[in-house]
């Protein structure tokens, strides 16, 4: 296994480090087998233990979100949930990691964090359920175009243009009409392409097929996710 490169005179006791960084540059499994020559589970809880300073720095980088959030939510683009963990979580799984386990810490502050990415996919991916009737006929409201406009639209590289309607059981056609009020946003009516574009969506038999056969075509939702830090 490969030694970490840690200068000799930081010496040994790394307990005022943050977790990320006794977990990741000075955890003590570095060099040595681990399945025989040291105690994985208690070498791991040590490197994981949160001191005074951790949860100090955890709350400051809360309310430095809090103030950066106050100008978002006087004009109510803001929305802020607060919710208790039920059970231990990970994340950054697949980060390389002696251990073959990884585990995200927030760069350079080594502290435990959910990426906003992370919150944004499993979001997204409920909007689309709900889009696609995956959870039953009640979509609550939510369409395709929805989920495109405040997520984002891609064009699911990597599947066939029938993943969408494999994925719910059955076809969830877009609304024409609908469509072309969410491509306008983006297309400009009068620019030759763009507007031969939009007609070939009116005219085409299946336009979410049209659309997803496009793989040149992408646009950014009108959704932010901000990074969890727990506290």
């Amino acid at each position: 296994m490969a030694i970490a490169a840690v200068p000799k005179y930081l010496g040994t006791d790394f307990s005022t480090a943050a977790p990320g960084h006794r977990f990741d540059m000075y955890l003590k499994l570095w060099g040595v087998n681990y399945r025989t020559d040291e105690n994985k589970s208690s070498v791991l809880g040590e490197a994981l233990k949160l001191n005074a300073s951790d949860t100090d720095a955890m709350h400051a980088l809360a309310a430095r979100q809090k103030t950066l959030a106050i100008n978002l939510e006087s004009t109510g683009q803001l929305l802020r949930l607060e919710s208790t963990a039920v059970a231990p979580f990970s994340t950054g799984l697949g980060n390389e990691h002696p251990l073959e386990n990884g585990f995200a810490f927030l760069n350079p502050h080594g502290l435990p964090y959910l990426p906003g990415s992370g919150v944004k996919g499993v979001l997204r991916r409920a909007a689309e359920e709900l889009a696609l009737g995956y959870m039953g006929d009640n979509t609550v409201g939510w369409t395709l175009t929805d989920v495109w406009a405040l997520f984002g639209y891609e064009a699911y590289a990597g599947h066939d243009h029938d993943t969408l309607y494999d994925w719910a059981g059955n076809p969830k056609p877009v609304d024409k009409d609908e469509l072309r009020r969410f491509l306008a946003c983006f297309f400009d009516s009068r620019n030759d392409d763009d507007r031969e574009w939009l007609n070939r969506i009116d005219k085409a038999q299946n336009p979410l097929r049209t659309l997803l056969a496009d793989k040149d075509f992408h646009t950014r939702g009108a959704l932010c996710f901000w990074d969890v830090i727990p506290q």
